[in-house]
């Protein structure tokens, strides 16, 4: 993994800064399953949340409709719109 700092200018893979991986048992899908079990047992819980990541799709969502039809979205009223959707079955 490097570090392409936003002052530094365009850079080419292999020049930006390197950056160490952490040390650590277990990564991706394991992971997150394994820091969920820990939780449900009474842990920390995640540093995610789930309405973080809700608002983080809508707002990519709301970008590809956006995209799509040339007008612009409102992410708050498309996410509240989608919930109520789902509440009601008529997305599953």
């Amino acid at each position: 993994i490097e570090l392409f700092p936003y002052k530094s200018g365009y850079k080419k893979e292999g020049e930006g800064e390197r950056v160490p991986l952490l040390q650590q048992r277990k990564w991706s899908h394991a992971w997150l399953i394994e820091k969920f079990v820990h939780w449900l047992d009474g842990g920390e819980p995640m540093e995610t949340n789930v309405e973080d990541n809700l608002q983080s799709v809508a707002l990519i969502f709301a970008a590809i409709e956006s995209s799509r039809t040339g007008q612009p979205v409102k992410v708050q009223e498309l996410l509240a719109k989608t919930k109520k959707d789902i509440e009601m079955g008529i997305i599953i």
